[in-house]
């Protein structure tokens, strides 16, 4: 067995110690879309971390955002270079 495997005992406990996950799909109050959220004109910073703190608040864990496959995005936009660090 490989030592970067963990045995079935030591990831049943680790598991059993991480919080259930509690989230949600998270479109910015701003926007009407998964689309719109990525576009400059969308893009609020502030809005984002303010909607993310109050959700911690009230006891969510993790959120989803959806970056669309067909969405043409300037790399240097607004969002991603937000978003992706802290993927």
């Amino acid at each position: 067995m490989s030592d970067n495997i963990w045995p079935v005992e030591k990831a049943r406990a680790w598991q059993d110690a991480q919080p259930w996950p509690c989230g949600f799909n998270h479109i910015p109050a701003n926007a009407i879309s998964y689309t719109e959220m990525w576009m400059d004109y969308a893009f609020d910073h502030a809005l984002i971390e303010c909607e993310m703190r109050l959700a911690q608040d009230i006891g969510f864990n993790c959120a989803r955002v959806v970056l669309p496959f067909g969405l043409n995005i300037n790399p240097a936009g607004p969002g991603i270079p937000f978003m992706i660090p802290r993927l």
